[in-house]
């Protein structure tokens, strides 16, 4: 008899129990996953062509997972494209966009990991050239890179809610 795949479970308040979008392949060459305890969420693009439908699920799926993301906490995502064959396009540029609408009231913090490749330079220049008012945007070269940025971003905030209690 098999068993079940074992369900993760998050502490409470992290976003990942608030999330509606569990761990996985959300279409070929996309991949999520929720790191740091549900803290941070993390998606892998490793396809080797961007089509509109690839585009559409991942758009999609940064959607929902702002949604859910719960009132008052900062939003921490990585962008993993150190994998990804694909560049950059305008359709891409458009679905971000609109994403952008569903940023209201959060500190959006993004890291983008890129390969030191044509394409990674292709992304770092969309990266730039699309770079939204409202976020704080990090590209970096690994997921160990991108966690520590991250992880400096989480200990000015602690302790600059220390200060000012």
């Amino acid at each position: 008899m098999d068993n079940p795949p074992a369900q993760l479970v998050y502490p409470p308040s992290s976003p990942a129990a608030c999330s509606t979008l569990g761990p996985g392949e959300l279409y070929p060459g996309i991949h999520f996953n929720w790191l740091q305890d549900g803290q941070v969420a993390y998606f892998s693009l490793r396809g080797t062509r961007t089509t509109r439908a690839s585009v559409d699920a991942w758009a999609e799926a940064i959607k929902t997972v702002l949604i859910d993301w719960p009132p008052g906490q900062d939003f921490f995502v990585i962008q993993d494209c150190s994998r990804s064959g694909a560049g950059p396009t305008p359709y891409t540029t458009g679905r971000l966009r609109e994403v952008h609408h569903y940023y209201t009231g959060k500190n959006i913090y993004i890291a983008v990991v890129i390969s030191k490749t044509p394409i990674g330079y292709l992304i770092h220049a969309a990266v730039n050239f699309y770079r939204p008012n409202d976020a704080r945007i990090a590209v970096v070269y690994s997921t160990d890179e991108a966690l520590r940025w991250i992880q400096d971003i989480k200990a000015v905030s602690i302790s600059a809610s220390v200060i000012n209690k």
